[in-house]
């Protein structure tokens, strides 16, 4: 496993080395298996977790060899949240999922296409990374001021898109979603 966002890795320093790996090998459906074997269960909880109310069950983990331990949520649809502090909860994902999904991703070629409404629309030109059946990937900051979205298209055209495709992908798919061309 590893954490949904790049940004978190610095927790990893918070665990013992014998928990780090552990849960670079297990996946999130294991690690799920293990927490019921090995944690003590705490309670039943409903936490706020993207913008819902989601119910939980809140595991306790001893660490191996140490008196150290660490809280985990698991989610009734099977996620798993390294549970910080009272409002700090940490997702970890499956470490080849995000993989898997940069090598669907292509890079297009749009030529004056349009994305918007069919009121009001951008025209835009240049490359963008496309995924079949989702659509090019966007910023959702990148919105202008009439709520239009258009794909992420780098100064650096088509090498810029190249050097993410090579690098594996993005760090963090925090703020993208996909958006479809008008009338795809």
């Amino acid at each position: 496993m590893r954490y949904k966002n790049s940004d978190d890795n610095r927790y990893r320093v918070q665990f013992m080395r014998s928990t780090e790996e552990l849960m670079d090998q297990l996946t999130v459906k294991e690690f799920i298996s293990y927490l019921e074997e090995n944690a003590e269960f705490e309670d039943y909880t409903v936490e706020y977790i993207d913008k819902k109310c989601v119910k939980c069950r809140a595991y306790d983990l001893t660490e191996e060899n140490s008196k150290l331990h660490k809280e985990f949520l698991v989610t009734e649809d099977g996620r798993v949240f390294y549970w910080r502090s009272l409002i700090s909860k940490i997702e970890l994902v499956d470490a080849e999922e995000e993989k898997q999904e940069v090598s669907k991703m292509v890079i297009k070629r749009l030529k004056g296409a349009k994305f918007g409404t069919d009121r009001i629309a951008r025209v835009v030109t240049g490359y963008a990374l496309y995924e079949e059946g989702k659509g090019y990937i966007a910023f959702s900051s990148d919105r202008d001021e009439f709520g239009i979205l258009a794909p992420y298209i780098p100064c650096g055209g088509k090498r810029a898109l190249q050097s993410i495709l090579d690098a594996g992908g993005f760090c963090s798919f925090d703020g993208m979603e996909y958006v479809q061309e008008l009338g795809a």
